[in-house]
């Protein structure tokens, strides 16, 4: 008995040692968790053609790795840094002048209450504008240093995952504290919302771009393929989303006196890029993975705040897997108590002991 006390002493301060550390590790490389995120995403994506290359053409790990690591940086790591880099070199040389700002908003509020009798709103109202405006470029610019920062961390540690593969998956399989059945019902559930995030995502922007280049074109939009992209990544915001891009686009181009094209492109974008966005957002997701949509939009907001862009990707799957883990426990462990119960109700009625007979205890298995 001692010796039992003993050894879960020891299993309990070990857990408590490894925990303790892995906060610390944590904290301390959390500017790298997006590289991190990363790579393990990639492997995900690419571990079929690693063992396809290993297993079947016989090639050395480190040949192989060094051939999808190819993959990943020419079509995926180079056409992402490309459109960070020019949306952060577009964003650096944007003037923002806060008086000026501030001097045109007046200048419609007067116009519109001019014409309306109301006031809409106060220059005291929209003085956060400027500030945001000031915060968003340099957000945007931290942001291009940060991709730069991860992508050599994702290469990096991409290339270890793949040379060590066959380990890396033995080791996430046995530190799986679950029955064989539920490993599978999560590694399979991971592996699904990883696939249909990482290329619906892309997708669905792509799509977002091509009809918002489009109305830009149409309604005279300087520098219209700038703010598609700019529209693409905006795809990943929910709720939201495209709307973040055209609207303000509209509006300025209403206060500049283009009322025909600001107010055309504004119902463009409500009518048009709006509903192709809610529409192709839950087609692709259903597609690819039976995903629900509140999965899909709170699992977004909860990812872009953990982990910034990769949370487009880890937010639903987090959300997926508390899921999945509360039918597991249903399943595992109430389903368990509720038929042991069972058992001893039956095992009750064939001693034809009824409930005012019952002795004490007897039956009432936990």
């Amino acid at each position: 008995m001692n010796k039992l006390f003993k050894e879960r002493r020891w299993k309990n301060s070990l857990l408590i040692l490894l925990l303790v550390l892995g906060l610390i590790i944590l904290k301390e490389l959390q500017e790298f968790i997006s590289g991190f995120l990363g790579a393990f995403t990639l492997y995900v994506l690419m571990r079929k053609q690693l063992f396809f290359l290993t297993e079947k053409k016989k090639l050395k790990p480190a040949l192989a790795a060094a051939l999808l690591l190819v993959e990943a940086i020419l079509f995926f790591l180079i056409p992402i840094s490309l459109i960070f880099l020019m949306l952060a070199d577009k964003v650096s040389v944007i003037d923002i002048d806060p008086q000026l700002i501030l001097s045109k908003l007046n200048e419609w509020a007067a116009f519109i209450e001019a014409k309306t009798g109301v006031k809409v709103f106060t220059i005291e109202n929209l003085s956060f504008l400027p500030r945001w405006g000031i915060a968003t470029v340099q957000g945007i610019a931290q942001g291009a240093y940060s991709l730069v920062i991860n992508s050599f961390v994702m290469i990096f540690v991409l290339y270890f995952l793949f040379i060590r593969a066959r380990e890396f998956d033995n080791f996430l399989w046995d530190m799986l504290p679950f029955k064989r059945l539920n490993k599978r019902a999560i590694v399979n559930e991971a592996n699904s919302m990883i696939h249909a995030n990482a290329i619906g995502i892309p997708l669905l922007a792509f799509i977002q771009g091509i009809f918002a280049y489009i109305g830009y074109i149409i309604f005279d939009v300087h520098q219209a393929f700038f703010y598609a992209i700019l529209t693409s990544f905006a795809t990943i915001i929910p709720l939201l989303g495209t709307a973040l891009v055209f609207t303000p686009l509209s509006i300025v181009m209403i206060m500049n006196g283009d009322l025909f094209n600001g107010v055309g492109l504004l119902l463009y974008g409500a009518l048009v890029i709006t509903n192709v966005d809610n529409l192709f957002r839950f087609i692709l997701q259903k597609k690819l993975a039976d995903i629900h949509p509140l999965i899909t939009v709170f699992g977004v907001i909860l990812g872009l705040k953990l982990f910034g862009f990769w949370g487009v990707i880890f937010g639903p799957l987090l959300l997926s897997l508390f899921i999945l883990f509360l039918n597991i426990y249903r399943r595992e462990y109430l389903t368990y108590y509720s038929n042991r119960s069972s058992i001893g109700t039956v095992a009750l009625q064939k001693d034809k002991i009824g409930p005012e007979k019952k002795e004490p205890g007897k039956g009432d298995v936990p």
